[in-house]
């Protein structure tokens, strides 16, 4: 399949810290109104981390055993061991998802040399037949891979991709025009979505299409159209409230966005924290007018 364009970190609803499966159904009917590309599971967005390993596998059942949509569904998965993430991505394979976008190996970080995560994604690409994607995220696995072991990870065929969340767009420039040509480049931020695209970028993985997917897919349109004007301007609207959703008030303030728009958001789990009044305050005049068609 063809890697590209929009997907969605889907959040994961809880309700009363639990797991609230049945909101899934109103949330994927509202985002397949749009012209999105596929989905992601347990990502950061979907706080992957705060779900038990029996939560982990309960979701992927519950996800993939509804008619939420006919687009492909990928999952996170952050295992520090190649026998934990074999385990988990082929029962989601068996359970029909389509690509697993994986975290280098991060406990042991001072012993996570190039060779040892290069070993780490070809094995496991060979031992799941699962689409693997790179994800690479700095911030939070403290592993910051250069582009000459991307490119090593690359040589695989079954490595088809990268999330770089690093926002470093000449990176990823660099990868996209070095990369073998199954492997595709995406951006896991939305405050680049429109250089990065423009750039090279194949699609993007952003917590934004969450509560504003039609200004995602807008974006990404406008590129391919090489409406640079349109892109800007959709780009330029975006910041603010993709600021606000993700360094500033965290997946608490995404879910209020979602909230927003009249879709559940909730609340996140705790130690993560729900917005002030105040916070509130600051993402309800940042949504205002974020609309596809720019206008103010």
């Amino acid at each position: 399949m063809a890697f590209e364009g929009i997907w969605v970190p889907v959040i994961t609803p809880f309700e009363n810290q639990r797991l609230a499966f049945y909101r899934y159904g109103e949330l994927f009917q509202w985002w397949e109104q749009f012209d999105l590309s596929g989905y992601v599971l347990m990502g950061s967005t979907g706080e992957l981390p705060h779900l038990t390993e029996s939560e982990r596998f309960q979701l992927v059942y519950y996800v993939m055993d509804q008619p939420l949509t006919d687009k492909p569904m990928m999952v996170g998965c952050a295992e520090n061991s190649l026998v934990a993430a074999t385990n988990f991505l082929t029962y989601c394979k068996d359970a029909g998802i389509a690509a697993a976008l994986v975290l280098p190996p991060h406990y042991y970080k001072t012993q996570m040399k190039p060779a040892s995560i290069i070993q780490y994604y070809h094995q496991l690409a060979d031992q799941t037949g699962l689409p693997i994607f790179i994800y690479h995220f700095p911030a939070v696995s403290g592993i910051s891979l250069d582009i000459e072991t991307i490119l090593a990870i690359a040589e695989h065929p079954g490595i088809v991709g990268i999330k770089d969340s690093s926002g470093n767009v000449a990176f990823q420039q660099e990868l996209a025009l070095r990369a073998p040509g199954h492997f595709q480049v995406f951006t896991g931020s939305a405050s680049t979505l429109a250089a990065s695209l423009a750039g090279g970028a194949k699609g993007a993985i952003v917590a934004a299409a969450n509560y504003a997917p039609e200004v995602c897919v807008a974006i990404f349109q406008a590129v391919q159209q090489k409406n640079w004007k349109r892109a800007y301007q959709l780009q330029q609207r975006l910041l603010i409230i993709n600021r606000l959703t993700t360094s500033r008030y965290g997946i608490g303030g995404l879910k209020y966005a979602l909230t927003l728009r009249g879709q559940f958001g909730g609340e996140p789990r705790f130690p993560l924290q729900v917005p002030d009044e105040s916070s509130k305050m600051n993402i309800e005049k940042a949504l205002k007018g974020l609309n596809a068609k720019g206008e103010q």
